[in-house]
């Protein structure tokens, strides 16, 4: 058997393995030295915790201070959107949470459009001040034919029926919502 040359490694692999030395080493290091909750909020940059390098549900409400977060600073995502019309009006707005349009139909209907897509949101619909006398429905406009919002993911359209006694559809005030 012939005998084995060995040849010296190049510069360039001397200077690879030394930078892995040093890579591993320092996060070892790291690991080893740097107690639990010893990263604070100083250490990080504005913006470089975002929503893709979170864990579901790793933020939960238990872990939020009290009053760090405030209305203004949620997504519209993450807010209830409503409107309430006047008593006895299904298309004048007393309130609202802004952004939102009423447009009447014919007696008895009208078009809330929320002015964002509440497609997959809660909606609720409730006739305002009744006394049992009217029962509110919605239909989303993205499965009904709305006559000012076909197939927009920002609307429903309201029905407002009158009791057993009378039951055609009625102007009456209501108030809509949709909900993250």
């Amino acid at each position: 058997m012939g005998k084995r040359i060995f040849r010296r490694p190049s510069p360039a692999m001397l200077v690879a393995l030394l930078a892995l030395c040093l890579a591993v080493g320092g996060s070892a290091y790291a690991g080893v030295t740097l107690s639990k909750n010893s990263v604070k909020t100083k250490s990080i940059k504005n913006g470089a915790v975002t929503e893709s390098k979170i864990a579901g549900n790793a933020v939960t409400e238990s872990k939020i201070a009290s009053g760090a977060i405030s209305p203004g600073k949620l997504s519209s995502s993450a807010k209830t959107i409503w409107v309430e019309t006047e008593l006895g009006s299904i298309s004048s707005i007393a309130a609202q949470s802004g952004g939102v349009t009423v447009t009447p139909g014919p007696t008895g209907e009208a078009v809330v459009n929320f002015g964002t897509d509440v497609s997959n949101r809660g909606i609720s619909v409730t006739p305002n001040l009744n006394l049992g006398s009217v029962t509110a429905e919605f239909a989303r406009c993205t499965r009904v034919a709305c006559p000012s919002s076909a197939n927009s993911p920002n609307a429903i359209e309201v029905f407002l029926w009158g009791n057993s006694a009378s039951p055609a559809l009625v102007n009456s005030g209501f108030s809509a919502m949709a909900i993250p």
